[in-house]
């Protein structure tokens, strides 16, 4: 089982350790001041993880021939660690704390990565029959 999804737990670790770096440490990061630039980071890791979890269950239930349980399995799980790493960044992340809008970008990003999934996926197996 961990085959299939060791790179949606390798993203998932990149997330947890991006999100308990100390809010003093971002804040010498000259990019950083863009307006909402830190939304669209949120949305982008958990659309890159959503992907990930999805590509990793339709590898597992291949054999059964579901079409829906990779989404529906993927958001769950999606938005689960969303606000699971929000709430440790209030709780036991240093200089951080867990915001609203953050966790809404992150679930948007999971949700967005379930509508082009199959798009992605179409223009991936294109490139592996070249």
């Amino acid at each position: 089982m961990l085959k299939s999804f060791w790179k949606a737990i390798t993203w998932a670790i990149v997330i947890l350790v991006l999100s308990g770096i100390p809010g003093s440490s971002l804040d010498k990061v000259a990019f950083w001041e863009i307006i909402y630039l830190d939304k669209i980071i949120h949305m982008f890791m958990y659309f890159i993880l959503t992907l990930l979890l999805i590509s990793g269950f339709k590898k597992q239930l291949n054999t059964r021939n579901e079409k829906i349980q990779p989404y529906f399995y993927s958001v769950i799980i999606g938005i689960f660690y969303g606000g699971i790493v929000e709430l440790l960044q209030e709780f036991i992340f240093s200089e951080r704390s867990a915001e609203l809008f953050d966790f809404i970008s992150s679930s948007f990003g999971t949700i967005l990565a379930c509508f082009t999934f199959p798009f992605a996926e179409k223009i991936i197996n294109k490139l592996k029959s070249m």
